[in-house]
């Protein structure tokens, strides 16, 4: 963004106020503002101090202030005023600062949790994420302590695999199209390779109504009540053999979950587990949510799965339950 001026001009010097962070600097402590500018944008230090830039003389330069986390930009000051984008012509060094207010609260429709990772989706369709940011599409490096927005027009998510290893993202838009990204060594993105996918979304396919990512793995249903797999266990014959392509498993399911292992629920309420290259159906009915190891039945009981050894199902003290949200092993 730094033009290099001719013998007949001189650098002008473009300064924002104190601790603005512009997009290409992520933040590693507490909740900052977001300006972006043309023309390469102001690169900030890491410590925040210095968020300036030296443009060629006469350049035109546009500031837009985005909204943060708990801060709503509010307005301009010095050589930017109001509140909406700012040019500024560089005749001359310019000083600018984005003034940001406590926002009222993002409200929030979902949340999931991963492996040193989460999302949300808000109530106007934008999704945000906080800790690993591969996941973000933001590099190898640099946590993000607090929630950023990634991405918009999302209604659904979900992510799982390991942080260091082989973690992607599903995320389902309200016209049905699912979208994946992050890591593929066993083609979980769906994308028909196994190549990495840290950049950018792709696009897995249309007519999806829900979905869930496992480690190495990824299951979604169809509105038409269609299984479909792909990854780690993306065919239906057999558990090592991979796909990088949605496979169909099955019809009549109206519930996945790939929290623990691959788990569905059909349209009578029965649960059914993957056993040797296909999904069985498990001694339980009338099931209404599965999540991690664990099964929610329609009369509030909840049973593990994985408890005692040979596996359950075991039912779990106390009840009755009206929701379960479990991993592994808790």
């Amino acid at each position: 963004g730094t033009g290099k001026p001719s013998p007949q001009t001189r650098p002008a010097r473009l300064v924002l106020g104190h601790g603005l962070v512009v997009s290409s600097f992520y933040n590693l402590g507490q909740v900052t503002v977001n300006v972006e500018s043309t023309d390469g944008g102001v690169q900030c230090s890491p410590d925040g101090l210095d968020c300036a830039e030296s443009y060629e003389a006469g350049a035109s330069v546009t500031l837009v202030a985005r909204d943060s986390f708990n801060k709503s930009f509010s307005h301009w000051l010095g050589d930017c005023t109001g509140s909406g984008p700012c040019t500024v012509i560089m005749d001359q060094p310019r000083q600018v600062s984005a003034v940001y207010v406590p926002s009222v609260g993002v409200r929030f429709t979902e949340v999931q949790a991963g492996d040193q990772v989460s999302f949300a989706i808000d109530t106007i369709g934008q999704l945000w994420g906080w800790g690993n940011p591969r996941l973000f599409q933001k590099g190898p490096t640099h946590y993000d302590s607090s929630p950023q927005i990634i991405a918009s027009g999302f209604s659904a998510v979900s992510t799982g695999g390991a942080y260091w290893n082989n973690a992607h993202v599903l995320a389902l838009k309200p016209d049905g199209s699912l979208w994946a990204w992050g890591g593929n060594s066993n083609g979980q993105v769906g994308d028909g390779t196994t190549v990495n996918r840290y950049d950018a979304p792709v696009k897995v396919g249309e007519g999806f109504s829900s979905m869930s990512a496992g480690n190495g793995y990824s299951l979604a249903l169809k509105a038409d009540g269609s299984l479909w797999a792909w990854g780690r266990y993306g065919t239906g014959s057999s558990l090592l053999v991979d796909s990088a392509v949605p496979v169909l498993i099955g019809q009549g399911f109206q519930s996945v979950s790939a929290d623990w292992g691959p788990l569905a629920i059909d349209n009578a309420g029965v649960v059914h587990q993957w056993m040797s290259g296909d999904f069985v159906p498990l001694p339980l009915t009338s099931v209404t949510q599965v999540s991690g190891v664990f099964v929610l039945k329609a009369n509030g009981t909840v049973w593990n799965l994985l408890l005692p050894s040979p596996p359950g199902p075991v039912s779990v003290p106390g009840g009755p339950y009206l929701a379960i949200e479990g991993g592994d092993a808790n």
